[in-house]
């Protein structure tokens, strides 16, 4: 939506997403809220919203295992308390890391090479003045028993 009548609409919908954001209640109507006017952006927005839940589940998964592991050697007493201290640092680090990565998330080239694929289909194809159209070949439907 992009504007007062789209308040209640935007609140009604599982994911209600407001282009431009001008008015205060479209944007606090909205779960998502583009900057800019067109809806072209919409795929992007959608697939950062699916790279951020990957990385969620990365950072979940390296938290985890860190710490599983962490614990059993600190239970077996083979862990030092400052190499543990360490260690947190550096998983800390690569949580961050890991997360940072989506500042970087951009899909304009995918957007630009599906732009290219549509704009190909599109294309009216004009065969050649000498060319020779297409020999069809019969195939036997799979539905018939071909004879024997």
């Amino acid at each position: 939506g992009d504007g007062l009548n789209d308040a209640p609409a935007l609140a009604a919908a599982d994911v209600g997403i407001a282009l431009a954001c001008g008015v205060d209640l479209t944007r606090d109507s909205a779960e998502v809220c583009l900057l800019s006017d067109g809806v072209s952006r919409v795929p992007w927005a959608i697939g950062l919203a699916r790279q951020t839940i990957r990385t969620i589940r990365q950072n979940l998964i390296w938290t985890l295992a860190y710490n599983a592991i962490g614990i059993a050697l600190a239970m077996a007493n083979l862990l030092n308390p400052v190499f543990a201290g360490a260690a947190m640092v550096v998983s800390c680090v690569v949580v961050v890391g890991n997360s940072l990565r989506l500042a970087r998330y951009d899909s304009a080239p995918k957007t630009r090479v599906a732009r290219q694929l549509t704009a190909q289909q599109n294309e009216p194809r004009v065969p050649a003045a000498d060319s020779q159209p297409e020999a069809r070949t019969a195939r036997p439907s799979p539905l018939v028993e071909a004879p024997r």
